[in-house]
């Protein structure tokens, strides 16, 4: 585990809010799950499919410092008013102030995996968007529907600024 920035992630774009099932999401596409545990029915199902061990996938720390493979991201299609609508860009020219829509899980990644790996991924989320509690989803999470995949890189940059010593 570690809690520098993971120089990538894996997204998945849905049309839903993702808070209510991300780190379910990324148990069952990655096999991986945090200290809090949450997801571990989800993977069950990645190693019952014999699927071996994720070395990708790396843990962050959430606002409360639980590590964590997962959490929520802005998903660039939709917009929020901070009064809980909603809407597409396409959809809905926005009036006022907009905020990030939160309709998109990350896995964060350590380095970039293989093409196989996130055809893999994307497979398991699209598994996991039509039937979450079959995928061993322990809550109530209805179907969703993905709207995309992509991968992210973060970087770094460092700016020095000079400082007047008197």
């Amino acid at each position: 585990m570690t809690s520098e920035i993971a120089p990538w992630g894996f997204v998945v774009d849905t049309d839903e809010y993702a808070g209510n099932f991300e780190r379910d999401l990324v148990a069952y596409m990655t096999g991986q799950v945090g200290e809090c545990e949450v997801g571990e029915e989800c993977a069950e199902k990645y190693r019952e499919a014999g699927l071996k061990e994720d070395v990708y996938v790396i843990s962050q720390p959430d606002d409360h410092g639980c590590m964590r493979p997962a959490s929520i991201f802005p998903n660039p299609d939709w917009w929020n008013d901070g009064k809980g609508n909603h809407k597409r860009w396409s959809e809905a020219a926005p009036k006022g102030k907009t905020w990030p829509a939160y309709y998109s899980v990350v896995a964060w990644l350590g380095k970039r995996p293989p093409e196989k790996t996130l055809a893999l991924w994307a497979a398991r989320a699209k598994e996991f968007s039509l039937n979450p509690q079959a995928c061993g989803c322990n809550q109530f999470v209805p179907k969703f529907n993905i709207t995309g995949v992509r991968l992210i890189e973060q970087k770094v940059q460092i700016v020095s600024h000079p400082v007047k010593i008197r």
